[in-house]
């Protein structure tokens, strides 16, 4: 069972791949590399192409986690928490800590949340862009009349001005129109589901199920 696994793993990986190159061709002007432009990898060469695949299959096989909290806090954070928000001092230490963890929690969310999407929409022909390889984007899917592009964030405020306005050039530089999705509203924290932008993965993508991918993502690191 586990070298079939693997052998299913390895033609998945090769077809994400093959299919981000073939979009990387087709749209160069939004192809992102973190190296310079001169140094960027030319997925019309054999060298570049290679390149290119290296850093989607290690982006692709990364292990999501939760990251440990390295930073000192700011030692004013236990002023106001104190003189505010009226925590006692004895629990000032153990608040900024935790304080910490949240914010590392949350900030794992994001990845877990494409993770978790790319577990159920890999059997739909979904590519999940890793490694922030194309810009504003996520996720991809090749369509018989072009192509599918999706932006996925977390909570309905975790949008900036940047990134739609992002969208708004990408549109204009090459037709392409990325939709935009959210899992919840920030304000009353109702989930977004049911309004997945893919009908084929709406009625198989839940709360529920998220939560369970996380929390199953979470003890195998144990």
């Amino acid at each position: 069972p586990n070298f079939m696994n693997f052998f299913w793993h390895n033609i998945l990986m090769d077809k994400i791949e093959d299919t981000i190159i073939e979009f990387i061709k087709q749209y160069p002007e939004i192809f992102v590399s973190k190296k310079k432009k001169s140094n960027k990898p030319d997925p019309n060469t054999a060298g570049g192409e290679l390149e290119i695949r290296q850093k989607i299959k290690e982006s692709l096989n990364k292990i999501t986690k939760p990251s440990i909290p390295s930073t000192i806090p700011d030692p004013l954070v236990s002023v106001i928490l104190n003189e505010f928000y009226d925590i006692a001092e004895d629990d000032l230490d153990s608040v900024a800590k935790e304080h910490q963890f949240s914010m590392a929690a949350e900030d794992a969310i994001g990845d877990y949340l494409e993770d978790y999407i790319f577990s159920v929409a890999k059997d739909y022909e979904w590519c999940h862009c890793v490694g922030e390889i194309i810009r504003a984007t996520d996720f991809l899917k090749k369509e018989k009349n072009g192509w599918s592009l999706y932006q996925i964030k977390n909570r309905s405020n975790s949008e900036n001005s940047s990134s739609k306005r992002v969208r708004k050039e990408i549109k204009k530089e090459t037709g392409l129109d990325i939709k935009h999705w959210f899992r919840t509203f920030h304000r009353t924290g109702k989930t977004n589901w049911e309004n997945f932008p893919d009908e084929d993965l709406r009625d198989k993508l839940s709360e529920k199920g998220f939560q369970t991918y996380v929390k199953d993502s979470l003890s195998a690191l144990k």
